[in-house]
This record gives structure tokens, sequence and C-alpha cells, in this order.
């Protein structure tokens, strides 16, 4: 298996990407830039990467307000439960 992204699309924003020859490129090196520091990561119209990760791990983003933000991850085999209850162990030991 390989990796996957998970990126918000802000719909205001689809006239703009429908027109823009340049995206495919653009969406590319965003996904290849989500581990860089915010200050080298590139910035475009109504896309944000939220998570970049191996296939095998799920990751659990929430969306809003037009943001996005990575809550936490789990395994793919995780059920629903499990997944919430390790993302929710991860932010507790992330407070302490």
């Amino acid at each position: 298996m390989g990796y996957n992204s998970v990126v918000l699309v802000m719909n205001d924003y689809l006239h703009q990407i429908k027109n823009d020859a340049q995206f495919g490129y653009k969406m590319w090196d965003a996904i290849s830039s989500f581990n860089y520091p915010p200050a080298h990561q590139p910035y475009i119209s109504g896309i944000q990467v939220a998570a970049v990760h191996h296939a095998d791990s799920t990751s659990l983003v929430a969306t809003g307000a037009s943001r996005s933000r990575l809550l936490g991850y789990g395994h793919c085999q995780d059920n629903d439960e499990q997944l919430l209850a390790k993302v929710l162990q991860n932010i507790r030991n992330k407070s302490k």
C-alpha cells in the first residue's frame, strides 16, 4: 500500500480551480510539502491539506469554518469506537 492525503476543498473556489491549468501541480506541491514547517508550505486559494498518512492508518479530521485539523490517527482495521478511543487518548496525552 502507499500513502493517502486528505484535502479540504472550499466550494467557493471551485470556479477558480476549474480554470486553473496549474492546479494539478499546485495540489502536488501542497501534498508533497505537507510535513514541512508552515512557512515552507505553499498557499493555494481554496485548498488545505489536512493529513498525509500511510494507507494502513486512518486519520480523523475535523472540518468547519473553512479550516480542517487533524485530530489523530488509528489503524485501518480499527472500528469507529477503537479509532475514537485512540484519538481521545492521544489528545489527553498531549494536554498533560
